[in-house]
């Protein structure tokens, strides 16, 4: 699976028990690499999350901003899901080309 952030193209991958150092974790990006990766033993939910989470670091990464708290990523995170989870003719017609 690929997600794009314009004009970056980021690989997403699925590890089991995947780890960042010594710790157990449900998702990391690596930026430099530009792959995101996932652990899929976590319920759908949560693995949708992280993936936004991820999607955030990402984002923030892209614009130089490199100062940043895990908490409010991980708040923004679940209010995006909620938001696309909740509100499926808005994340329609956003996806829309506009040109009719």
């Amino acid at each position: 699976m690929k997600v794009i952030l314009e004009p970056l193209e980021y690989k997403v991958e699925f590890i089991d028990n995947l780890m960042q150092g010594k710790s157990k974790v449900r998702g990391v990006c690596d930026t430099d690499k530009l792959e995101i990766s996932l652990d899929p033993q976590y319920p759908q939910d949560i693995i949708k999350t992280t993936l936004i989470h991820e999607l955030i670091h990402c984002l923030l990464n892209q614009g130089e901003i490199a100062k940043h708290r895990e908490n409010e990523i991980s708040i923004l995170a679940l209010g995006i899901y909620s938001f696309i989870k909740n509100n499926k003719e808005i994340v329609q017609y956003l996806q829309e080309s506009g040109e009719k």
